[in-house]
């Protein structure tokens, strides 16, 4: 599984250049005989209208998931998964998104136009709600629905007590959210003082207060606010302000959406989408052989890349993507406290041989990430790490830390300063994902030689296990975008809702909290990079690689693209639709 960082700043340009070359390099079937129909085949030069045609009106498509969900609510901790985004995004309304290029694009179908900064001291921007943005109910979307998503994620217990957001930065920084002329017009304003350069991308996916107000919570206390979390993460939606609805759901079997009759941009030519949740990969290539799905986005492996390449009138891609693939260690543990033992840790665990084992047979330009936010293309990129000999596979390295932190070797058993034997850890992976199988095994390996015994689980729930912090050692990617300021608060800060691990040092959120009050992105870059330094010194996170990201899909449908932000491959769901020639056979 995939969790989904919160939109975290403007995009960088040499990152967003960087991906937007490489993501559409198609490696799977064309999906046309000569290039002349529309295919994936023109993604590296028009990533954001390749495949594009005309669509009949009518029909529904099946597409796949790789996870379980456990939570409605997507602004949480324990909701703040990619799969739920995705799904969310098609009924929730945001103020933009991400496209295939890494370009934002402002929801005019919501806004009336693009905002604007009014005031740069204090910090102010006004959104204006086109008259027509209603809820399906009929009820006007308005500033109300902004406060509310701005009390919840604002991480003030004065406003909401115990919302524990996905990512505050933004939001914590606004000294008011106002609205006027009937709640069609919303001003923020942030703190004297406070500075925040990627504000466009904040106020995505909102709930609806009307519906949290009905339900009799005071979303002026910040009792009722947690109320209305909990509310909103545990009922299945029937509101929308998107343009699909919520028909039926399991959050762990499908959901269905339809076509909602009372959107107020264009209607979806599709009148249905079923998300459907297969958690096993080689089941997910049976279903799209057999027509149960018409495409997903999953976790790819070198099997699934081959069979679905050679399945007739199916478009397929791998390439790069703003995901990266990392190993967590949770701080709570005994064992895991001890700096000494994490950084011995790290330099055992041999991160090229995982990469060649994992992803290199279908990606061969996979290499060990060295900084944690910035690709190497990127003009903000430090490496970190390889200094440091963290993922290296050095075994007598690794022994010589031990050994100068007073650590023993009994055998085949690590023993602590003070006698005591070091582990088991234990290591946990999303079930189902046969390359996360493979890295666990091989950490299994590599922690063996310095006397770690671990023990491997499977998870079927991310969310939950994370926000839980029911793990050791922990596998799974960030998917993030060409943003990056609120990044280092929501992973290292000591309270930051994506610090799963636990790790708190008061340099870093020292630093990474002054990153969230800049303007400059090169600023804010610089501070990033000071406190990952630190992070990476006191091995809380190794990076495996920025991970190969994968699509595939039913060539009889139009306007499905690779996307491989934040945003996803349904970021536009409500323009596919079955080719109108594919419909009238």
């Amino acid at each position: 599984m995939h969790i989904t960082r919160r939109l975290a700043g403007f995009a960088a340009v040499g990152l967003a250049a960087a991906l937007a070359l490489a993501a559409c390099a198609d490696e799977g079937g064309d999906g046309g005989d000569d290039g002349a129909t529309p295919s994936w085949d023109d993604c590296a030069d028009d990533p954001n209208n390749c495949n594009s045609g005309e669509t009949a009106q009518g029909g529904q498509i099946v597409w796949a998931f790789e996870q379980e969900q456990a939570s409605w609510n997507q602004q949480t901790a324990t909701g703040n998964t990619f799969v739920l985004a995705q799904i969310v995004d098609r009924f929730l309304p945001s103020t933009g998104r991400f496209l295939p290029d890494g370009t934002w694009e402002w929801n005019l179908d919501l806004l009336a136009a693009e905002p604007q900064l009014t005031s740069e001291e204090p910090q102010t921007w006004v959104y204006q709600i086109r008259p027509e943005a209603k809820w399906n109910d009929g009820t006007d979307i308005t500033a109300d629905d902004f406060i509310w998503l701005w009390k919840h994620n604002a991480a003030d217990p004065d406003l909401c007590d115990g919302c524990d957001p996905a990512g505050s930065g933004g939001y914590d920084a606004m000294e008011s959210v106002v609205g006027s002329d009937n709640g069609k017009t919303v001003t923020v304003t942030l703190k004297e003082g406070q500075k925040f350069a990627e504000w466009q991308f904040l106020f995505t996916q909102m709930y609806p207060a009307h519906i949290a107000a009905a339900q009799g919570f005071d979303l002026d206390t910040p009792e009722g606010m947690k109320q209305s979390s909990d509310y909103f993460a545990e009922t299945q939606p029937t509101y929308s302000g998107g343009p699909f609805q919520v028909a039926q759901a399991d959050l762990r079997q499908q959901i269905i959406l339809e076509r909602n009759p009372n959107y107020y941009g264009d209607p979806a030519p599709l009148d249905q989408i079923t998300f459907r949740i297969i958690t096993e990969q080689d089941a997910l290539v049976t279903a799209m052989s057999s027509g149960e799905i018409d495409g997903a986005g999953p976790q790819p492996n070198q099997d699934m890349v081959t069979q679905i390449s050679q399945m007739p009138n199916v478009l397929s891609h791998v390439g790069a993507g703003y995901q990266w693939e990392h190993l967590d260690l949770n701080l709570e543990n005994e064992f895991l406290a001890d700096v000494e033992l994490r950084r011995a840790i790290f330099t055992a665990i041999d991160i090229n041989n995982i990469n060649q084992r994992t992803f290199a047979s279908f990606f061969p330009d996979v290499e060990q990430k060295m900084n944690h936010l910035f690709l190497k293309t990127d003009p903000y990129y430090v490496d970190h790490i390889s200094g440091t000999g963290q993922g290296s596979g050095d075994v007598q390295a690794a022994m010589d830390i031990l050994t100068a932190a007073g650590y023993t070797l009994e055998g085949d058993q690590l023993m602590t300063p003070d006698g005591d034997p070091v582990g088991p850890l234990r290591f946990v992976h999303t079930e189902g994902n046969q390359l996360r199988a493979t890295t666990a095994q091989l950490v299994q390996e590599d922690l063996a030689e310095i006397g770690i015994p671990v023990t491997i689980e499977t998870t079927a729930d991310l969310g939950l296990t994370l926000a839980e912090g029911d793990f050791d050692i922990m596998i799974f990617a960030w998917v993030g975008s060409p943003a990056f300021q609120t990044s280092g608060n929501q992973f290292w800060a000591c309270e930051g809702g994506g610090n799963y691990g636990h790790y708190c040092n008061e340099e870093v959120d020292r630093l990474v909290n002054e990153a969230l009050n800049q303007i400059d992105l090169a600023d804010v870059a610089d501070l990033l990079n000071q406190a990952m330094e630190i992070v990476v010194n006191e091995a809380y996170v190794l990076p495996i690689s920025d991970k190969p990201v994968y699509a595939f899909a039913n060539a009889d449908y139009l306007n499905i693209r690779p996307n491989f932000t934040n945003s996803g491959v349904p970021y536009n769901a409500e323009e596919w639709g079955l080719a109108a020639t594919a419909a009238a056979e």
